[in-house]
């Protein structure tokens, strides 16, 4: 299968990401989590939403499989039997979790009560445990955003931590590291939903997307993951700075997925970033003026493109060569999927 689908808009990419994670062979928490999450972020999308099929069935998939997985303190193991919460996947979880109540699916009280016990265990443990980088406090300020989500009041979970990290790091003023950390953007968004404006407005003005100033340590926390969470947080929570991000911005998160630095975890946070984002910017499908033409054996042949939501053609095989024509500048995608024709003759070792 081959489709070529274009736009004035970067959020194209969607739908290559969408396929991206259908497709993969999932097993882990975090990928039985990214499978879905991006489904759940674009089910109320004006634009989106009409396209999405069968998201019930996949939500009720991965409620079972999550099901099976959350253990006796509310958390969830990282591969199906074992007997120890995974911090971070379980964090993870719980905001899909979350995403998904607040958008109207039926998520099982007592799982999220489960839950919410976990996050509340994981944000009580003294700062001083945390380890010298940011990773554990970053992770920190995510649950504490979860709870705060769940009506939990934080106040004095994020001084802790806030306190923490004043004393660990030696600089002043604003070029403290931490405030350049998505663990800041965390924060803000947390301050944000407490009411306490000028706390949030202070602490969201640090993070820089695409920047590779931030520390990243796993695949978990990858420079597209992270940018990806913060455009999320600004969207959710800032809508005026989100709506006058400059382009250069989105540019340099989307400039990570044309370059194929993704995974299931950074796929599923940039389809719900972009998700967030758009529906400040882009409340309804382009109405758009695109021509798509392929050459086969010679010959030009005319493609026939349908809005899904963005205006995307199919084409066979035989195809040697695609053209995309529009009146401003466009983004492009070309998916393909599917098998060689010919198999190997020879085992390959």
């Amino acid at each position: 299968e081959q489709s070529i689908a274009a736009s004035a808009s970067p959020l194209v990419l969607v739908d290559g990401l969408t396929s991206y994670l259908k497709s993969f062979p999932h097993g882990c928490t975090e990928q039985v989590v990214s499978k879905v999450f991006p489904l759940i972020g674009l089910a109320t999308h004006p634009a989106f939403g009409p396209h999405q099929t069968n998201v019930q069935s996949h939500f009720s998939h991965v409620i079972t499989k999550l099901r099976e997985r959350q253990l006796g303190d509310g958390g969830f193991s990282f591969w199906p039997g074992q007997h120890s919460s995974a911090e971070y996947p379980s964090i993870y979880a719980m905001h899909f979790l979350i995403e998904a109540r607040d958008t109207g699916f039926p998520v099982p009280k007592d799982m999220m009560q489960r839950g919410k016990a976990y996050l509340t265990n994981y944000v009580g443990r003294q700062s001083e445990s945390l380890s010298g980088d940011f990773s554990e406090a970053r992770d920190r300020a995510n649950a504490i955003y979860l709870l705060t989500r769940l009506g939990v009041v934080t106040t004095n979970y994020l001084v802790d931590l806030q306190e923490y990290l004043e004393k660990d790091d030696p600089q002043t003023g604003d070029k403290k590291e931490w405030r350049k950390d998505l663990l800041a953007s965390y924060m803000a968004a947390t301050y944000a939903l407490l009411q306490k404006k000028d706390d949030a407005n202070r602490l969201i003005a640090g993070y820089e997307i695409g920047s590779e100033t931030q520390q990243q340590f796993d695949d978990f926390h990858s420079y597209l993951a992270q940018d990806a969470q913060h455009l999320y947080l600004l969207s959710k929570h800032f809508e005026g700075l989100a709506r006058s991000l400059p382009g250069d911005s989105v540019l340099a998160l989307t400039e990570r997925i044309f370059n194929g630095d993704y995974n299931t975890i950074s796929s599923a946070y940039s389809v719900l970033a972009l998700g967030a984002y758009s529906k400040l910017v882009l409340d309804k499908p382009l109405d758009e003026k695109i021509v798509f033409a392929a050459q086969a054996n010679g010959k030009n042949i005319d493609l026939k493109a349908s809005a899904t939501p963005f205006l995307t053609a199919t084409y066979n095989t035989d195809v040697e060569a695609v053209s995309v024509k529009g009146q401003s500048p466009l983004f492009f995608l070309n998916v393909q999927s599917g098998f060689d024709k010919n198999l190997p003759q020879q085992p390959m070792r």
